[in-house]
């Protein structure tokens, strides 16, 4: 009966004197590091964490395993190719919701393609770059003055013409 006397004693000490457990505040150094973090954080970034985990909590567990498998395979990856990969992404999300579905059905389309036909596709596609490269050359090589200006240079020139007072050339 002491016994049980002076265990509850003890629990009682430890839960009214958290310090002994975790420190000085009563929590662990991990967790004091999450909550600065948490405190500097504006509103609106709280927010968008709170949404964020409740869309990681509705997930079923497959799904979260395979986010996680994800992960650590891209962490994995050496620096240049997750930069590589995040500009990828990056490029993704600019494009407009139709096109970024246009892609997705691409790209099942092509992982269902047999082996031959991806050769195939991708033989052609080399091909006609190599086309398109060596016609460009062949055409800037023959009509150097005729260049299509970017439409930084074209601004660049009408604001030349302006400052000169002569008129801009039609194209």
């Amino acid at each position: 009966m002491n016994r049980y006397i002076a265990l509850i004693f003890f629990l009682i000490f430890m839960i009214m004197h958290p310090v002994y457990l975790f420190g000085e505040d009563g929590k662990d150094a991990e967790t004091n590091e999450k909550l600065k973090r948490w405190e500097a954080m504006t509103p609106e970034e709280r927010e968008d964490i709170k949404k964020r985990f409740r869309e990681w909590k509705s997930l079923s567990e497959e799904e979260r395993a395979f986010i996680r498998e994800n992960y650590r395979r891209f962490k994995a990856l050496p620096p240049e190719k997750q930069g590589a990969l995040k500009r990828k992404y990056m490029e993704f999300k600019r494009l407009a919701p139709e096109e970024r579905r246009r892609v997705r059905e691409n790209f099942l389309r092509w992982k269902q393609l047999p082996p031959e036909e991806k050769r195939r596709v991708r033989e052609n596609f080399q091909r006609r770059q190599q086309l398109t490269q060596d016609g460009t050359e062949r055409l800037e090589k023959q009509y150097p003055q005729q260049r299509k200006q970017l439409p930084h240079e074209e601004m660049r020139n009408k604001r030349e013409h302006l400052k000169r007072g002569k008129p801009e050339l039609p194209r």
